[in-house]
């Protein structure tokens, strides 16, 4: 009878414990834009899948990211308030030489940031001026997210931001129309030739 009564107790508790989430995901929004040249753009640094209202939450990052100095000029960043603001949060941002470093670490309890956070948490937002027309991207060169209790989350995947618009590849069957077109154009000056 015990037993039983332990195995209940066992599987309530675990039935009650959260459940292991799996791995966040980390992206630039919007993730491909064409912006004018000598404008601003604005790119938030958004990260995904963790609990909603509950573990894990983001207690702090280091994350850098890297562009082409060449194309984009990075002017400034913004801390989101989803790990607190003001006295709550310790936040740095660098910037220079194609690369940017956002860092930030929340002194709110865990309980805290879980009610702030949502299963998405935009870590900031980074806004750069595009200097020439071309094709370029704003990627990921490091990222370290930890949880409310400074242990490090999983990332499970980056999205960068393409930047500039692609020139548009022939289908293949344009490609094949226009030959047909060319053939059949080589074949009436054959013929008349003939």
């Amino acid at each position: 009878m015990l037993r039983n009564k332990t195995l209940v107790l066992a599987l309530a508790c675990a039935a009650l414990a959260p459940s292991a989430a799996g791995a966040a995901t980390i992206g630039l929004t919007p993730s491909a834009l064409d912006p004018p040249v000598a404008s601003s753009f604005s790119l938030d640094v958004v990260v995904s899948g963790l609990g909603t209202g509950g573990a894990p939450s983001v207690g702090g990052f280091q994350i850098q990211l890297a562009y082409d100095p060449g194309l984009l000029l990075a002017q400034s960043v913004a801390f989101g308030t989803e790990l607190g603001s003001g006295a709550q949060v310790l936040e740095s941002s660098s910037f220079g030489g194609g690369q940017v470093t956002l860092n930030a670490v929340s002194l709110l309890s865990p309980g805290a940031l879980d009610t702030l956070q949502g299963s998405s948490v935009t870590l900031g937002t980074v806004t750069f001026q595009r200097l020439t027309a071309g094709m370029g991207s704003v990627d990921f060169a490091s990222v370290l997210i930890s949880d409310a209790f400074a242990l490090a989350l999983p990332i499970d995947a980056t999205s960068p931001a393409r930047i500039g618009a692609a020139i548009p590849e022939p289908t293949a069957g344009l490609v094949y129309a226009v030959g047909l077109l060319v053939l059949r154009g080589a074949l009436r000056t054959r013929r008349k030739a003939g």
